[in-house]
């Protein structure tokens, strides 16, 4: 009996497990079915787009014709970056210069930075003393959390590549800009008038010097009969076309043109390159770092160099204030060494 109800036993419990087996293979089958389907509805009622450069392009230009604003002739303003992008994409250098002028947004109709507050009776005189085809874009880099942001393409993209405001900067087409001028820069009627190409001296084009061997021959070779200024900055950025020191981005115009306006006729102005990129100017075998002739600690570096008789060592004085003292700067090009 036992052995025959132990048999019985086994038979059933064989049975149901089979049976069981079966339950799970179909609850299995089913679940992979409904779990196949919802993908693939899913794939086709949830499509996930990447969009393209052009349909960038198109979203921005139909903002550009929501916030574009005319403000007189030939004076155009936007109220942010990818506005202004767009604006530029379309302009045509042929029908006449264009500059974008970089300010703050408004508060109650006053700009909030004080610096573009003081720049806008200036920067508005010289722009009616400017040639009739002169065209200026007026941008907005926002409110002052926005401004402040590290990360504000105003700062970031290669298109602008501010630290400062108000800016201005001369446009060259594709998205690349030049003759950049910022805070103090832009209340001074002369440098602006220079800018707009209203009043231009006898250009005097700097001699450009790429090693410090060359520049070390240079000044060995000076006999001292003129008055000579070396200038010393960084290399272009390649992204931007614009100095990669930012510091010397924002002097370098007016020291052209100081040079240009105070300096006596005779003089020369080299323009010496000390790097290409941050990385080579801070290595300390950078060969302007290693030579003594004329020490150049930072950029960037004005110096005069002259010589009483041919054959004496130069003598070297640095311009020390700042570069928007231009009264300094001015009085530091007329001074007889």
């Amino acid at each position: 009996m036992t052995k025959e109800g132990g048999t019985s036993s086994a038979t059933a419990s064989s049975g149901m497990s089979t049976f069981r087996v079966f339950q799970i293979t179909m609850a299995l089958l089913l679940f992979s079915t409904v779990a196949y389907i919802a993908k693939f509805t899913t794939v086709w009622t949830s499509p996930v787009f990447k969009p393209t450069a052009d349909d960038v392009q198109f979203e921005h230009m139909v903002h550009l014709q929501e916030v574009l604003e005319t403000r007189g002739k030939n004076r155009f303003f936007v109220p942010d970056f990818e506005a202004a992008e767009a604006f530029l994409r379309q302009v045509d250098l042929k029908e006449g210069p264009m500059f974008v002028l970089l300010m703050s947004s408004e508060v109650n109709g006053s700009y909030w930075c004080s610096d573009c507050a003081r720049a806008k009776q200036p920067f508005d005189d010289a722009l009616a003393r400017a040639p009739p085809n002169t065209r200026v874009l007026e941008v907005s880099v926002g409110a002052p959390r926005d401004w402040n942001d590290d990360y504000n393409p105003f700062r970031t993209k290669s298109t602008f590549h501010i630290r400062k405001i108000p800016a201005l900067l001369k446009y060259e087409g594709n998205l690349k800009t030049s003759h950049l001028v910022s805070e103090q820069f832009v209340t001074k009627p002369k440098l602006l008038d220079f800018v707009f190409g209203t009043k231009i001296p006898t250009p005097r084009p700097p001699k450009i010097i790429r090693s410090a061997d060359e520049m070390l021959a240079f000044v060995k070779a000076y006999k001292g009969d003129y008055p000579l200024f070396l200038s010393f900055t960084s290399g272009a950025n390649p992204h931007t076309g614009r100095l990669w020191c930012p510091f010397c981005d924002i002097a370098d115009l007016p020291i052209q043109h100081y040079f240009e306006t105070a300096a006596p006729e005779n003089a020369q102005l080299v323009r010496v390159v000390v790097a290409d990129s941050y990385g080579a100017w801070k290595d300390s075998n950078n060969p302007f770092r290693r030579q003594f002739v004329v020490r150049v600690a930072a950029i960037p570096t004005l110096v005069r160099v002259s010589k009483a008789q041919p054959t004496d060592e130069p003598s070297v004085r640095e311009y020390l204030p700042l570069f928007e003292d231009t009264k300094a700067l001015q009085t530091f090009f007329q001074a007889k060494s």
